[in-house]
């Protein structure tokens, strides 16, 4: 068990470092053909015209991550 927290705990702490030095590459709006997939994908779970926003970014230890901005109507 100790090692599945040890294991757990190393994640978190490799995410908290990712985003003070990561770097947004790009950026895509919502009809951007890059962001069809993401548009379609995020559309159908939260319903249509939700998803507004794409980001890539990249660290400089060679790691990406992408982010999606959607709004959710209440």
């Amino acid at each position: 068990m100790n090692k599945n927290l040890a294991i757990c705990s190393q994640e978190n702490l490799k995410q908290q470092k990712f985003w003070p030095q990561a770097v947004c590459t790009n950026s895509l709006d919502r009809f951007s053909p890059g962001a069809k997939k993401y548009r379609q994908r995020f559309d159908l779970m939260f319903g249509a015209g939700t998803f507004r926003r794409l980001r890539r970014y990249r660290h400089p230890d060679g790691r990406k991550k992408i982010t999606v901005e959607v709004e959710i109507f209440q």
